[in-house]
């Protein structure tokens, strides 16, 4: 009941009530390019694992600071409408992502993304089936996805985020409330 109590007191300080976050929408793998690994997602390598799990969202691929949720994760086909123009002909897996705005990490991965500092998609998987390709591409046909995760660089340049939205926060508007937790971080730092 202590660790209640100081949660909400915490949140408070900011303004931030435990429902406000930002919604983020991505294509964090592309279907059938080759990536800087040599390797090609195929179209239906994610179905079995989407049917059993749903990702997590981590910060660079490390497990201990994981920032967002995961609150939908599908396979687009090619020629899906909610594929940007950009990938239209490939297809990709789409996430949309929750990062709490009271969560300290998750809210600074979120500003990263919506001010275009990160915008690269990266995915953590076990390969399950694959198959060697043309010029010794690795065809990765069956994966069990473990993670998505906003990088610097991913192996797959193509990915993409689509939207940042954010929700209403104490009166303010979001971009003040992120002014005002960040003045309030550096205060004293000389930052």
């Amino acid at each position: 009941m202590t660790e209640n109590i100081v949660a909400q007191v915490s949140a408070k300080a900011f303004g931030v009530q435990s429902g406000e976050y930002g919604t983020v929408e991505a294509i964090v793998a592309v279907f059938s390019n080759v990536d800087r690994a040599n390797e090609r997602v195929m179209p239906g390598a994610f179905s079995a694992s989407l049917k059993n799990k749903i990702p997590s969202v981590a910060w660079s691929h490390d497990w201990k600071n994981v920032v967002a949720r995961c609150v939908e994760a599908v396979e687009l086909l090619p020629g899906d409408p909610r594929l940007p123009g950009s990938l239209a002909a490939n297809g990709g897996l789409y996430v949309k992502c929750e990062f709490p705005f009271a969560v300290n990490d998750s809210n600074e991965a979120y500003l990263k993304l919506k001010h275009g500092l990160v915008k690269e998609w990266s995915i953590g998987y076990t390969v399950l089936k694959s198959v060697a390709g043309d010029n010794g591409v690795t065809d990765l046909t069956e994966l069990d996805l473990h993670e998505v995760s906003p990088v610097m660089v991913g192996a797959n340049p193509a990915t993409v985020t689509i939207s940042v939205k954010g929700t209403q926060v104490g009166g303010n508007d979001e971009f003040e409330f992120q002014k005002e937790l960040f003045e309030y971080r550096t205060r004293g730092r000389g930052l």
